[in-house]
């Protein structure tokens, strides 16, 4: 009997206990917009696609860039890069990875992906030199190295063979996991067993959209293992729940509050001129804003408060720059100057969330300076796609940027006004100075030089506000005990190291039975 029940336990627990095939289930709260890696260069994309395809650098878990398809590399003149990728590399097809590859990605990117724009304002021109060697040139002497971080290299002959739409339904890469099967909603990820790198731990993995207000019951229930999105109340909770784990990681995500100051009749308010266009105004809803109150009611004080969208760890901070100081008195007085002592209405667009909550505070303490806001949540991939069009329906909206080691390319992205620069500049932003500041900076070798430009460009951005700096938030993890993973720096779950706790001391208790 004894032995009976050890074979039945041991039956159903087998794949728990020893196997490889017990799926990990990770929850994300935004749903990819495809399954081509270089659809958009939003989080949930590039978290997907960081699974299934390998890019020429990346950022390592101490936000340095490193090498990853690049074998090496040399720099004959400023503006020459001679890059070597690394031989035997295979993608999930069977097909060679070679610098054709490459080529054809860069191609591909530059006709069809306007938010690659501005690396290629940089480029002059790229050609193959061999099977495993390229060359670059660039039209000042900027450290290509870096450009071309984070992208995904695709393979040329699938795409070229089954189409790009078939390519989107099932991709193929060269990264640690391969496409199984699902789509956006629910990606089920098999090990690539001919990586050419380190193998994954783990062999079958499932990455499920769960929206945050939803991914603590799915913990709970079991549904996932793994979860990056709790609130303060949910990861309270969760830390006296003996059968999981919890910890609080500061991400590269940088939030802030975005005005239209472009467009002299803008769509979210209903009046001829737009007020935002005025820098007066702008400063006065800085002024009005509290955002200690914000941090207290919402993140239970755990944000990091911004003067601009970055901290002292990130190259181009500039320490000089501080957060307006909440002053009513003062921002009724700018109110008064700008001719809007009576305020106006506007509707203020964000995604679902913390940024809901920050949102509906705003609206409330924007009324002591008589403007009346709308708050319109609205889920994260319709945010997100409304807002990528040139012309967008959002006057006032919560946003974010994933900065990375460096302010430039978020300076350059979000608030560039020529050159291809600015692909994420939702808010119209232009000045010349800022952008010549861009310039130096990209231009100059001594990195003394480059850091002072850049701290320039951010402290004539923090002068005309176009945007509210606000927090950098805190991530609020939890997950099963069944698994093991750490981070360091990078808020990303790096799928690859997570390990399956083993269960040696149950087992050994059932044989002693």
């Amino acid at each position: 009997m004894k032995i009976l029940k050890t074979v039945v336990i041991l039956s159903i627990l087998g794949s728990y206990l020893f196997g490889d095939n017990t799926p990990l289930r990770i929850a994300i709260k935004g749903e990819p917009s495809s399954l081509n890696p270089n659809n958009k260069r939003i989080i949930w994309d590039q978290f997907v696609a960081n699974r299934l395809f390998d890019t020429l650098s990346k950022s390592s878990n101490n936000l340095k860039i490193v090498p990853s398809l690049l074998h090496s590399w040399s720099n004959p003149d400023s503006h020459t890069w001679i890059f070597k990728i690394r031989k035997g590399i295979k993608f999930h097809n069977g097909d060679m990875l070679t610098t054709k590859d490459i080529i054809f990605t860069l191609d591909r990117i530059k006709k069809k992906y306007k938010s690659y724009a501005n690396i290629f304002a940089k480029i002059s021109s790229y050609t193959i030199i061999d099977k495993y060697t390229f060359r670059v040139k660039t039209y000042n002497s900027v450290d290509t190295f870096k450009i071309f971080n984070n992208i995904h290299i695709v393979p040329s002959k699938y795409i070229q063979k089954v189409g790009e739409k078939k390519f989107a339904l099932h991709p193929i890469g060269s990264g640690a996991y391969k496409y199984a099967s699902g789509d956006t909603k629910e990606l089920k990820l098999k090990r690539y067993e001919n990586y050419w790198g380190k193998k994954a731990n783990i062999e079958n993995v499932i990455i499920k959209y769960i929206p945050s207000d939803k991914q603590y019951k799915a913990l709970i229930d079991s549904e996932v293992d793994i979860v990056q999105n709790l609130n303060y109340e949910e990861f309270s909770n969760l830390k006296n729940n003996l059968n999981f784990k919890t910890f609080v990681k500061y991400s590269t995500l940088y939030h802030y509050l975005g005005m239209d100051v472009r467009r002299k009749k803008t769509p979210a308010i209903d009046l001829a001129v737009n007020p935002f266009r005025d820098k007066k105004i702008r400063l006065a809803i800085a002024k009005t804003i509290d955002l200690n109150t914000i941090n207290k009611i919402v993140f239970k004080n755990q944000a990091s408060i911004l003067s601009q969208l970055s901290n002292s760890s990130v190259y181009g901070y500039n320490p000089n720059i501080k957060s307006q100081l909440h002053n009513i008195k003062k921002a009724k007085e700018l109110m008064r100057e700008a001719g809007y002592e009576n305020g106006f209405e506007v509707t203020l667009h964000t995604p679902l969330g913390s940024r809901e909550k920050i949102a509906n505070i705003i609206a409330k303490q924007l009324k002591d300076i008589n403007i009346k806001v709308k708050v319109s949540p609205i889920k994260d991939k319709k945010f997100w796609k409304e807002i990528f069009k040139k012309n967008h329906k959002y006057s006032f909206f919560l946003a974010g940027f994933s900065v990375g080691d460096s302010v430039e390319k978020s300076l350059n992205i979000l608030f560039g006004a020529r050159d291809g620069r600015g692909r994420l500049n939702f808010t119209g932003y232009s000045n010349p100075n800022f952008d010549l500041q861009l310039d130096i900076g990209a231009k100059s070798i001594s990195k003394k030089r480059r850091l002072l430009a850049l701290q320039k460009a951010s402290n004539i951005l923090a002068k005309d506000n176009p945007i509210i700096p606000l927090y950098n938030l805190p991530q609020f993890y939890g997950y099963n005990k069944r698994i093991n993973f750490s981070l360091i720096f990078r808020a990303e779950i790096e799928v690859e190291k997570i390990k399956f706790t083993k269960k040696r001391a149950l087992f050994d208790s059932i044989i002693d039975e």
